[in-house]
């Protein structure tokens, strides 16, 4: 970090104004993406609460169990979703108004973005091969 910071330090970073029009449409296109994201938590929700109900009116349990891994998805998916969402906020903000400021909050809500989505697929994976390994094992034991 020391290293980019000291680089543009010595030289003015420019954005030309046809990197500008691509980032404006990347924003709106963010902003779109965001939006049918925040569309899906709800309807993960409404199906989880729709297998519980259904499952406890038969009186099956594994509605509860259902709506739980539908809320644990909906809740992961909603974090790159709303860093998206600012993201395009702030950014079109930021080139609408000139703005250097929205600027550098888009710019940090899209590192968010990527952080987020990047540890959750880390965690994933390291999922993935617990349990297969898991498999391998259990396999091996019988």
């Amino acid at each position: 970090m020391e290293h980019i910071e000291q680089k543009t330090a010595s030289a003015e970073f420019k954005i030309s104004g046809n990197t500008l029009s691509h980032m404006h449409e990347s924003a709106k296109w963010a902003h779109f993406l965001s939006i049918v994201g925040f569309i899906g938590i709800g309807l993960m929700f409404l199906v989880g609460i729709i297998t519980m109900i259904a499952g406890s009116s038969v009186g099956r349990s594994e509605g509860a169990g259902l709506f739980f891994i539908y809320a644990i998805m909906a809740v992961l998916y909603f974090f790159p979703t709303y860093f998206l969402f600012l993201f395009a906020t702030k950014f079109k903000a930021a080139l609408n108004d000139n703005d250097q400021s929205n600027a550098d909050i888009a710019i940090e809500n899209l590192k968010n973005l990527f952080k987020f989505t990047g540890i959750l697929t880390i965690v994933v994976l390291s999922l993935y091969i617990l349990i297969i390994f898991g498999v391998v094992i259990a396999l091996a034991l019988q």
